[in-house]
């Protein structure tokens, strides 16, 4: 069970730093010895920071992304617990420790003594008040408590919570938190318990529970065979199966514990109809739902490195300079659109997500590092998202366009109510346009489309509804990288059903030494980032463009742009 050296914020003691050390010897191979929190490395944050579930349980927290996918922490998540409920099952099942485990307290006592729920069976006896006249729901209630107090096979904590489990931001590694208040019960009840506050918190927490349970699923396997190799054909199988059934009945007690009528709702569905699979729960909890929309900005930006970013724009200003460039413009934009003023702006009131689309993948450590130096405040508000491609849209959208679409379509499957696609070469795009164009997209049924144009024939600002029948096919046969651009993504757009309407005026991108130097010459008159005007700022009119002799040789006159 636990590694923690700490039980209930006291020092653990004798007794129980024994059977820490007992496990640890029965195991040694399998158990992952746990730090307490306050030991762990790198820089921890709760699942109830993690956007899907800001609102669980009645946590009060940030919007705070991490800087991994879900399916990355719901895949760490599902292996720890795997192991973790394996190995204690392991301990537990040795014969010459069963008399001592007979002496531990089981789950239910464990849970009613430490949490607060008054005498033996108060909490159950609450549920059971809540479940009304549902005989089955009742009959399931009593079955969890019963199960609880005569069912042994591993230490569980009794009442996990996202709260409870610790993820790396980097990385995704996982932590549990509390690991010293385990106690003897099923394991389905940590799980169950677990899923209910995931399930609480919409569609994107579902995901991640299911996530979970999959590599929960495929981990146990792994292990079964390492640590129960003598075990009949089927064995794990059918304790898996046995687990699922326990971990929904658990769920559905947990969210009966919920204020949210919705989760009660789905908590009485889960206990009376357990679903048989993880398909069967995404069905059941479909309405438990966010009471506001959310919606997902994309800005697409590779990691500027020297030398590799604004390429058209370096042959004249120089590597170094561009490099400042395109670093100045994406900390400003992630400054700009990472904060509350973007939410606050749009009549829908939706929630936003960020996350920011680059490639290559492995640029990912060196991206979340600059963000967390150059925006503290800001950056770990945007999740990276490596480029990624559908298979059956690069044909007909290009790469570009399959990119976008997959993401669009990523976005649509989470539950979003919309998304938009941003450059990082925009500086004058603002939070009123942007939450213009989301509350644009939310209407017509979730089929509205804003599409911002930008002076040279492209755009700046795409945000699209989920209302789409076929979200990829908004990005079929657009001129990526012309004068046309604009016209045959407007053109795309309404062949897919969308109902689009334009930004008016046009918004110059800065790609080439015109634009650069319109803007050093507007940089006075218009609302840049602070990084960006500070960088015009810098430099000289002759560094505004091409080092030539003819910048370098005095004037005549005064001239407005020297090249």
């Amino acid at each position: 069970g636990g590694a923690s050296a700490r039980v209930r914020g006291r020092p653990a003691s004798a007794a129980e730093r024994a059977r820490m050390a007992a496990c640890r010897e029965a195991c040694p191979e399998l158990i992952p010895l746990a730090l307490p929190p306050e030991e762990s490395p790198g820089a921890l944050v709760t699942l109830a920071d993690h956007r899907c579930s800001a609102s669980l349980l009645g946590v009060a927290c940030g919007e705070a992304q991490l800087g991994v996918a879900d399916a990355v922490v719901a895949h760490k998540l599902g292996g720890r617990l795997a192991e973790m409920h394996f190995c204690s099952v392991l301990f537990a099942s040795h014969p010459a420790r069963a008399a001592a485990l007979r002496a531990e307290p089981p789950a239910a006592d464990h849970h009613d003594r430490h949490h607060s729920h008054g005498p033996q069976g108060a909490l159950y006896g609450e549920l059971l008040a809540q479940a009304g006249a549902s005989r089955a729901c009742r009959r399931a209630i009593a079955a969890c408590r019963l199960r609880a107090a005569t069912i042994r096979e591993a230490f569980v904590h009794g009442d996990l919570r996202p709260a409870n489990v610790l993820v790396d931001p980097a990385s995704g590694e996982v932590e549990l938190q509390q690991l010293g208040q385990a106690a003897l019960g099923p394991s389905g009840m940590d799980l169950g318990a677990l899923f209910a506050g995931l399930v609480a918190a919409g569609p994107r927490g579902v995901a991640l529970a299911i996530d979970a349970w999959r590599a929960f699923h495929g981990r146990i396997g792994a292990l079964w065979a390492v640590g129960r190799p003598g075990e009949p054909p089927g064995a794990a199988a059918d304790w898996l199966a046995s687990v699922w059934a326990d971990a929904m009945r658990f769920a559905g007690c947990g969210l009966l514990r919920l204020d949210t009528p919705a989760a009660r709702m789905v908590g009485g569905l889960l206990l009376s109809d357990p679903p048989a699979c993880p398909d069967a729960l995404r069905a059941a909890a479909r309405n438990v739902a966010p009471e506001r929309p959310r919606v997902k900005l994309y800005m697409v930006a590779k990691f500027p490195k020297l030398g590799k970013c604004k390429t058209r724009l370096a042959a004249t200003i120089g590597d170094e300079a561009a490099l400042s460039f395109a670093r100045s413009c994406v900390a400003d934009l992630v400054d700009r659109f990472g904060g509350p003023e973007l939410e606050a702006a749009m009549a829908s009131g939706a929630g936003v997500a960020r996350s920011i689309l680059f490639s290559p993948a492995e640029d990912a450590g060196p991206y979340r590092a600059w963000l967390a130096e150059c925006c503290p405040a800001r950056g770990s508000h945007w999740q990276l998202e490596p480029m990624r491609a559908s298979a059956n849209a690069a044909s007909a959208a290009g790469r570009l366009g399959a990119v976008l679409g997959a993401a669009l379509a990523d976005a649509v499957a989470e539950g979003y109510a919309a998304a938009a696609f941003i450059g990082m070469d925009s500086p004058e795009l603002s939070v009123a346009q942007v939450a213009r164009a989301f509350d644009a997209a939310q209407d017509h049924g979730r089929r509205g489309a804003w599409l911002a144009p930008a002076g040279d024939g492209g755009y700046v600002l795409l945000a699209i509804g989920a209302g789409l029948a076929d979200p990829e096919a908004a990005f079929y046969d657009v001129a990526w990288s012309t004068p046309a651009a604009f016209a045959t993504q407007a053109m795309a757009l309404q062949v897919a059903g969308a109902a689009v309407r334009f930004g008016d005026p046009p918004l110059p991108d800065v790609d080439d030494i015109e634009s650069f130097d319109a803007l050093a010459a507007r940089a006075h008159e218009i609302a840049l980032g602070p990084r960006l005007a500070g960088f015009l700022a810098s430099r000289s009119p002759a560094q505004g463009s091409s080092p030539t002799a003819d910048s370098a040789a005095p004037a005549a006159a005064p001239q407005p742009t020297e090249r």
